[in-house]
């Protein structure tokens, strides 16, 4: 096997194939598989065809050593990787692998329908079909069991593992059934990933200030991805090369150490965290840490601050609950807006925003509250508030009560979703007590 094995993943789905469905198994997989040691070479799709499935998996195999397949482990004809992987087998080894009926995989899936109280229907039978010569992997949480088969190309290893496509079955079957195998593949050492996560700078600013990290040939190497205002910079290191780069020390941990420090610094007060968390998470942890409550008042997120909010496990320990005030008159009656700011300014405007932070602190007896009002489009902008513009507001201990304006790009559901990141961020900024931060895409503020 070479010094340092490669793998590959394939997904197979007519719905992956034609986008009505996003595959999001494969990004998960491959973040696995890097933080295990292994280099990841492709991810490809292909449909529900057995000779397109089993001609994909001899063609991956050609360069990989470790096959990772997502779906089609399902009861319906149209689940054919049990097939491919059988056609694929007799192909790669050249001898035949007829699918032969696992007895343990049977009396786990009779199991799994005794447990829920249903007769297990014929078609689920062919589940626990399985090519001679591969294993069944155990599924806890679903019908579909895994398969498993281990063989040799001219010498070397090769590993192929057919998952369920349910995240929920296939992920505890990945962690508890294949990472054990992959660590101790030779030439497998573990990437050491680290991570800041920075919230406000956009990632072409970020990545500017940090471009001698950059550099492809450096190890440890920083990579930025964006999303919705989240910067995250990965921090990797390849455990089977020296350290390279503008690091004084040539120890890797060290110099990881000062890449997470120049982030850091050239970043500074834009950091969320050096956790792989979201911001809600980050939120709460600090604010749980720190002792104080949240409250939440949404107009144009309709309750998505505080749906991303109790999302997160724990979260009732700061998290006192929020307000959906869509109408003027819901602002004026559940959080006190007084109808001449609305008459005066509108309801998206600083002052509004700063009333409902107010109104939701008072009300929920929080020590911190966030509003959020705008126009999230498509329609309901003007030349003075086009779509997009967006008040934040927030009431904190020790500082005024305050809104910030912002222009955020996109459609509904982005501008939507901007919105929520932004009050989270600024929430954090208020448990941090350095609400004196500027936001980059921030218009103008206003506070009492």
């Amino acid at each position: 096997m070479a010094t340092r094995p490669a793998a590959a993943l394939l997904a197979i789905g007519d719905e992956l194939v034609l986008g009505e469905k996003l595959d999001t198994n494969s990004q998960w997989l491959a973040d696995r598989l890097g933080l295990a040691g292994l280099r990841v070479l492709e991810h490809r799709t292909v449909p529900d065809d057995r000779e397109v499935i089993a001609s994909a998996m001899v063609r991956l195999l050609g360069d990989a050593h470790v096959l990772i397949v997502g779906g089609g482990l399902g009861p319906t004809a149209d689940d054919l990787t049990r097939e491919g992987l059988s056609d694929a087998l007799a192909t790669l080894t050249g001898e035949v692998h007829p699918l032969i009926e696992d007895d343990s995989a049977l009396r786990d899936i009779q199991a799994f329908f005794e447990k829920i109280g249903r007769s297990m229907n014929d078609a689920n039978r062919t589940q626990a079909m399985r090519p001679r010569g591969a294993a069944a992997i155990p599924n806890d949480h679903g019908t579909a069991p895994g398969l498993l088969a281990r063989f040799e190309i001219d010498g070397s290893p090769r590993l192929i593992a057919c998952l369920p496509g349910p995240p929920r079955e296939m992920r505890p079957m990945f962690e508890r059934d294949i990472s054990p195998i992959l660590e101790g593949l030779p030439g497998v050492q573990a990437a050491d990933l680290r991570v800041s996560q920075v919230f406000g700078l956009g990632e072409s600013e970020l990545a500017t200030r940090i471009a001698d990290l950059m550099h492809r040939e450096n190890n440890p190497a920083v990579g930025t991805t964006a999303s919705s205002g989240m910067v995250t910079c990965r921090v990797r290191v390849e455990p089977t090369r020296p350290v390279a780069g503008p690091y004084e020390s040539r120890e890797p941990q060290a110099a990881v150490e000062e890449a997470l420090a120049k982030i850091d610094s050239v970043a500074d007060g834009y950091v969320v965290s050096r956790r792989q968390e979201t911001l809600a998470g980050t939120l709460l942890r600090e604010a749980e840490a720190a002792g104080l409550s949240l409250a939440t008042a949404e107009s144009c997120t309709g309750g998505l601050i505080g749906q991303l909010i109790t999302a997160e496990a724990g979260s009732s320990a700061a998290y006192a609950g929020g307000w959906v005030t869509y109408s003027n008159g819901m602002k004026s009656r559940e959080l006190g807006v007084s109808e001449a700011d609305l008459l005066s300014h509108g309801a998206v405007s600083g002052q509004v925003a700063m009333a409902m932070a107010s109104g939701a602190r008072q009300r929920s007896g929080a020590d911190i509250a966030l509003s959020v009002t705008g126009i999230a489009g498509p329609g309901g902008g003007t030349s003075e508030k086009p779509v997009g513009t967006v008040w934040i507001g927030v009431a904190s201990p020790g500082s005024p009560v305050s809104a910030r304006g912002f222009r955020f790009m996109g459609d509904r559901s982005s501008i939507r979703l901007w919105s929520a990141n932004t009050a989270l961020f600024i929430g954090l900024l208020a448990v941090r007590s350095r609400l004196e931060v500027g936001l980059l895409r921030e218009m103008f503020s206003v506070s009492e």
